[in-house]
């Protein structure tokens, strides 16, 4: 169509959705948007801007939660466009709810802008959500969406039933063993369930983590010190608060594997402990009950008494004299006045000591060359 012709078309919008993040580079999208381009020209219409909902599940997420869904209604219900169409693909590219569509999106513009009219590449003439083919479709795409979320909710529980790992990221401090091919830079196949065994550097860390945590030091505090430890977080990124809090609280490093963790499939809340299933003793533990015991008594104390630890003598319970087998003390030996402060590791029997800067950064270095070494092991 010329550009003086198309000056004329009224102004309109179009809708378009894939499921899953692996269709955002195929055809799918792009099918739709000609489509819809095409049904528009025929009716008279310029569209002006497609919306594509892209990899969000139309029959977990209502269209309210769906941010194409809701620019598209503020698109058409605002001041300033005189959009006067919408035009999708067909019913299970606007919802597999049967009704929400219907609701919050056609009855609120309708009932603001009556003069606004919906299309379907698939449908002659006006699209209406309450004709009987309308609503026969929408129940179509819900039923298949349900039978599709019964599959995958069955398979979950075969693989359960069998002790297995369902698919999930395996935690950090863990990897995946699969069985050796004769080529070893084959890649396992997808049916082959990998074993979940320790890996040892991140697993240190892990340990290290729960170790601080059980002498009080904060999430913040042992996060900045694995920064300046220069080992990168289980994102290769720096540590955060959060990070340390997240694996404080996971009961993979006990050896049990949790499932069903999650409230809801919208929401990131986590259930209580106790509200999830657990397969116990699915794997080798990095971190032994007393130890995980320890960190959460103290993480508890500490939210009820509203402070943190936080002392500088962070291995602190960990250092023990070669000579006499007994647990270093902490010392403040600092003269009044001075410039200097003077903080040692003190054995309490031969009064041998070791002055804290020192070991700390001997530890600090250890900790951080060990890692790369094996980082660099595990990826050159």
């Amino acid at each position: 169509m010329s550009p003086v012709n198309k000056k004329f078309l009224k102004d309109a919008i179009g809708i378009a959705r894939v499921s899953y993040k692996d269709q955002l580079l195929n055809a799918s999208i792009e099918t739709q948007s000609e489509e819809i381009r095409l049904r528009a020209e025929k009716e008279g219409y310029n569209i002006v801007e497609v919306f594509v909902d892209g990899a969000n599940s139309a029959y977990h997420k209502v269209v309210t939660k769906r941010q194409a869904m809701n620019d598209l209604l503020e698109a058409t219900l605002s001041a300033d466009q005189n959009i006067e169409a919408i035009f999708f693909y067909e019913e299970s590219r606007l919802s597999r709810q049967f009704y929400d569509f219907t609701l919050f999106i056609y009855d609120v513009i309708k009932r603001e802008k009556p003069q606004v009219k919906f299309f379907s590449t698939l449908h002659r003439g006006e699209w209406d959500p309450y004709d009987l083919l309308s609503v026969v479709n929408f129940a179509t795409a819900a039923n298949h969406a349900v039978t599709l979320s019964r599959r995958a909710k069955d398979a979950q529980k075969t693989v359960l039933s069998k002790q297995e790992r369902p698919g999930s990221p395996t935690p950090y401090g863990y990897k995946l063993r699969y069985s050796l091919s004769a080529d070893e830079n084959e890649k396992p196949s997808r049916k082959e369930k990998g074993e979940q065994i320790i890996d040892e550097g991140p697993a240190t860390i892990v340990l290290f983590i729960f170790y601080l945590s059980s002498w009080g030091h904060s999430q913040r505090t042992i996060a900045d010190l694995l920064n300046a430890a220069n080992i990168p977080s289980p994102e290769g990124k720096t540590w955060s608060s959060g990070t340390i809090d997240y694996i404080l609280d996971n009961d993979q490093y006990l050896g049990h594997l949790p499932w069903n963790i999650r409230s809801s499939r919208n929401t990131s809340r986590k259930r209580q402990r106790g509200e999830y299933d657990l397969i116990f003793n699915h794997h080798d533990p990095i971190i032994s009950v007393s130890l995980w015991n320890m960190a959460h008594q103290t993480i508890d104390l500490h939210i009820q008494n509203g402070k943190n630890n936080n002392t500088i003598f962070f291995l602190r319970g960990l250092l023990f004299c070669k000579q006499c087998k007994e647990a270093l003390i902490t010392k403040n030996e600092t003269p009044q006045n001075a410039k200097k402060s003077y903080l040692v590791y003190r054995c309490p029997s031969c009064k041998n000591k070791l002055e804290m800067s020192d070991i700390h950064d001997v530890i600090l270095n250890e900790v951080s060359s060990k890692w790369y070494f094996h980082a660099h092991t595990n990826t050159g």
